[in-house]
């Protein structure tokens, strides 16, 4: 009997320290909510008190190149509290600029979907076609290899070209065909030359054949390897 008792009693024991530590966790985890929320109302009513324009000018207080994470709170900020500003246009064509800086090219691409739910109109299709466009271009990881994305960014320049004749962004459209036209070039122009190598003529004449039907103005010993691509240079100044 003294052994069942002292059995039960170290039971109980061990029940009641089990219960304790659940009980002070389980208030630890209220408390840790409580102060969550708490903190995040303080800090929406923080920025709730602010005006779209003391955002929009905070937002580009911060530079954006070295301060990028300070910059993008205070867009998120200005587009969650001041959904109809003013100055939330010019404050997405911002972030979607300085995510390309950054390399950000999937952040710019989400921006720019949510900045085309906003403001889309007839009269501002090129402009987005010409972003998306831009956007496909930069993604492309290597333009000395990957065939495959640079024929889809040929089709979608030319598509651009015959729709937007008289676009504002055409001649840069015009200049991004021509830089993915002579990175095809390059490509069937490698490829053919190691077929040659390799005795293969038939392979060999189907990478000549392609380079006949690229809109390339060029010779073929005139068009060098690219040390940077220019149109990049060209955004990211």
């Amino acid at each position: 009997m003294s052994y069942e008792r002292s059995l039960l009693n170290k039971l109980r024991f061990l029940l009641y320290n089990s219960l304790m530590k659940y009980l002070k966790n389980l208030l630890l985890y209220i408390s840790m909510f409580f102060f969550l929320l708490v903190f995040t109302s303080c800090s929406n009513s923080a920025n709730k008190a602010k005006s779209d324009l003391e955002i929009y000018q905070e937002m580009n207080s911060f530079n954006s190149t070295t301060e990028f994470t300070k910059f993008s709170n205070s867009f998120v900020d200005l587009n969650s509290n001041h959904p109809s500003s003013i100055y939330l246009k010019d404050a997405f064509l911002i972030a979607i600029n300085s995510s390309i800086k950054h390399k950000e090219f999937q952040l710019a691409k989400f921006y720019l979907q949510k900045m085309k739910s906003k403001f889309l109109n007839k009269d501002n299709l090129d402009f987005y076609d010409f972003y998306d466009l831009r956007l496909s271009f930069f993604m492309i990881k290597d333009k000395n290899r990957n065939q495959k994305e640079l024929i889809e960014i040929k089709k979608e320049s030319e598509v651009f070209l015959k729709q937007y004749k008289n676009s504002d962004y055409s001649y840069i459209v015009s200049d991004i065909a021509s830089t993915v036209n002579s990175s095809l070039f390059l490509i069937n122009k490698n490829a053919s030359k190691l077929y040659d190598i390799l005795e293969n003529k038939n392979s060999s004449e189907i990478y000549k054949n392609k380079n006949k039907h690229l809109s390339v103005n060029l010779n073929e010993d005139d068009i060098a390897e690219p040390k940077n691509f220019f149109i990049i240079e060209l955004f990211e100044q």
